[in-house]
C-alpha cells in the first residue's frame, strides 16, 4: 500500500469515539486559553476582611477592641471610635494593615480627651524617654503646648527619630506629636554600603519578605520596588 492510500486512521474508529475525542480536544484547548475560577486568586469580600480586623483587634491586649468600629469598602478600611492615647489608636492602624486584601487604611480613631497640665505631660513625656531602653541614650528636648508635644534634638538615625515618638505617643494626655528632631547623617557613605546594610536588615526583620523587595540606592536616596503580600510588609519596609 502506498503512502497515498494510506486510510486515515480516524475512518476506521467508531462514530462515538470520535465524538469523544473532538469532545475532549475542545476541553483542553479552551483550557489553555482561558483560565477557569479554580485557577483564579480568589477576591476577598469586604466583609471578610472587616471580620478579620476585628477579630485581630479582639485578640490584642494592647488595643480596646470593644471601643472600635471596622468597616471596608472595596478594601479600604476605616477605623472610627475612640481609645485611651495615640499609641493604642496607632496600634489599631498598624493591625489593620497586616490583614491580606486590606488596600489602604482611614484612621478616623479620636483619642479621649484628659484634663492634664502641661508640665505635667512634659515630666512624664521626658520620663518614658528616660527609662525606655531604645530611647535613655537619646538627647531630647520636650515641650508641651495644649497637649501637643514637640521634640527636638539630634539623632543618629531615622530610626531612632521614629522611636521617640512612639514612646512619646504612650504617654497619657498627649494629644499629638510634633517630631522636630533631627537625623545627623554619617556624611560620605558609599551607596554601595548603605545598600548592603539595608538588605541585611530586611533579611533579618520577621516582618517583611526580603527576597520580593528589590533595594536601589542612587547619591544616598533608597528606592525600595517589588511586590508584598500585605500592607504592613510594605510600610515595616
Amino acid at each position: 500500500m502506498t503512502l497515498k492510500q494510506c486510510i486515515p486512521l480516524h475512518s476506521l474508529l467508531p462514530k462515538q469515539f470520535r465524538f469523544f475525542l473532538i469532545c475532549m480536544a475542545s476541553v483542553l484547548f479552551s483550557g489553555t486559553l482561558i483560565a477557569g475560577p479554580e485557577t483564579a486568586e480568589k477576591e476577598i469580600a469586604d466583609s471578610e476582611i472587616t471580620e478579620a480586623v476585628e477579630h485581630t483587634l479582639m485578640l490584642d491586649k494592647t488595643v480596646a477592641a470593644h471601643l472600635i468600629s471596622v468597616s471596608t469598602n472595596d478594601g479600604i478600611v476605616t477605623l472610627t471610635g475612640s481609645v485611651a492615647n495615640i499609641l493604642e489608636k496607632d496600634r489599631a492602624e498598624e493591625l489593620a494593615t497586616t490583614i491580606k486584601g486590606v488596600r489602604s487604611v482611614v484612621n478616623g480613631i479620636d483619642v479621649l480627651p484628659v484634663i492634664r497640665s502641661e508640665s505635667r505631660i512634659r515630666s512624664d513625656v521626658i520620663s518614658a524617654l528616660a527609662v525606655d531602653p531604645a530611647t535613655e541614650q537619646f538627647e531630647i528636648d520636650v515641650s508641651v503646648d495644649a497637649a501637643t508635644v514637640t521634640l527636638t534634638g539630634t539623632v543618629d538615625s531615622y530610626t531612632e527619630k521614629r522611636l521617640a515618638s512612639t514612646v512619646t505617643k504612650g504617654v497619657k494626655g498627649v494629644k499629638t506629636i510634633r517630631n522636630e528632631i533631627e537625623v545627623a547623617f554619617e556624611k560620605g557613605r558609599p551607596d554601595h554600603e548603605i545598600q548592603a546594610e539595608i538588605e541585611r536588615r530586611l533579611e533579618i526583620d520577621p516582618y517583611t519578605v526580603a527576597p520580593l523587595i528589590e533595594v536601589e540606592v542612587l547619591g544616598g536616596e533608597v528606592t525600595l520596588s517589588g511586590t508584598v503580600g500585605t500592607l504592613n510588609q510594605k510600610i515595616m519596609a
